[in-house]
């Protein structure tokens, strides 16, 4: 007697060596819809603060070396072919050249000098798209771009406190060297190249170390502390001093506009701060035949120092005080969020 279940074969067949399929549809089995695929430029989540914008679901350990290497590379290169084009128009339009192949002439020198910095921004913005597989805008702001209005509110903000500090500054030592003044036109030729090419060369700055390099810094440790205090020491190394003095303030302002940056979310504070900054400095340097676009001011004392760091505070402080009464976005907004704000 067979048990209950088991199929029996019919007469004159052999039998089954397992049971037989169940009647059904045998088609291929149904799509499994697993979703659109990740798009190839991811940008941060919202909610996601300025430093971390760089740590997308495309972000792997090695991209920010990968990053680095492709930045240094590319902005030797670009710089490179930026002097040799200008030395290439200095010598096609008479300026004398020297033995080192540079134009004799120091405006000729502080353009090239300013326009191979300037070149770094284009640079910053391709290796965060083409490396980090992010929209080149985030490294600008947490909208992915940079805001205009906000940015010419912080440039009239460090205006103005720059001027303060300048009076400040003249009240404490009102001599000023003019024994080498080079005569009208090349002081109006130097400061005309300072107000073109002294913005671009200090947003460039700030989107290398207040931008790009922290934002990689923090991608490792998501935390922005390390990276800025490594920044800040890096920018003031890159810009030659010896004097002590001059080395904490450097730092202090590199630790000031990296907190700013964080705060308000975006460079503009930065940008627009260091950018006054250094058209005060290019442009007394230009009184100098011999300083025009050097750094004439090699020493400070302490009480230049005092300033400069009440300088910083009170830029920090109004500014930080515009942007919780603009509301200012600090985080990755919601799609849906309103950006008229800024």
């Amino acid at each position: 007697m067979s048990d209950i279940g088991e199929q029996q074969p019919a007469s004159g067949q052999q039998p089954y060596p397992f049971a037989p399929p169940a009647p059904g549809n045998y088609g291929p089995p149904p799509a499994v819809y697993y979703g659109p695929p990740e798009p190839s430029v991811v940008g941060a989540e919202p909610g996601t603060p300025y430093h971390l914008l760089a740590r997308t679901s495309k972000h792997r350990w090695w991209r920010p070396l990968v990053g680095l290497l492709l930045l240094v590379v590319a902005g030797l290169f670009a710089g490179l072919v930026v002097t040799l084009l200008g030395t290439a128009l200095a010598w096609a339009l008479g300026v004398p050249i020297t033995d080192s192949l540079e134009p004799e002439s120091p405006t000729w020198k502080l353009g090239i000098g300013l326009a191979g910095l300037a070149v770094l921004t284009p640079v910053v913005l391709f290796v965060a798209w083409l490396v980090q597989r992010r929209p080149a805008g985030t490294v600008s702001s947490v909208l992915g771009r940079l805001r205009w209005r906000w940015l010419g509110t912080a440039f009239l903000t460090a205006l103005v406190i720059w001027l303060l500090q300048l009076g400040v500054s003249f009240a404490l030592d009102p001599t000023l060297d003019t024994d080498k003044w080079p005569g009208w036109s090349t002081f109006l030729t130097a400061t005309v190249v300072t107000l073109v090419l002294v913005p671009l060369q200090a947003t460039a700055e700030e989107y290398v170390f207040r931008g790009w390099l922290l934002q990689a810094f923090a991608s490792w440790f998501r935390t922005p502390w390390p990276g800025i205090v490594l920044l800040s020491v890096g920018f003031a190394a890159g810009h030659e001093y010896s004097d002590p003095l001059i080395w904490v303030d450097l730092v202090s302002m590199s630790l000031t506009m990296c907190w700013l940056t964080i705060r308000t979310g975006g460079l503009e504070a930065a940008i627009a701060f260091h950018t006054v900054n250094n058209l005060f400095a290019f442009g007394l340097s230009n009184i100098n035949n011999e300083g025009v676009g050097d750094q004439t001011v090699t020493k400070i004392g302490y009480p230049e120092l005092a300033v400069s760091l009440l300088c910083y505070l009170v830029f920090a402080l109004v500014i930080t005080r515009l942007a919780e009464r603009r509301k200012l976005d600090r985080v990755v907004p919601v799609p849906a969020g309103d950006h008229t704000r800024e």
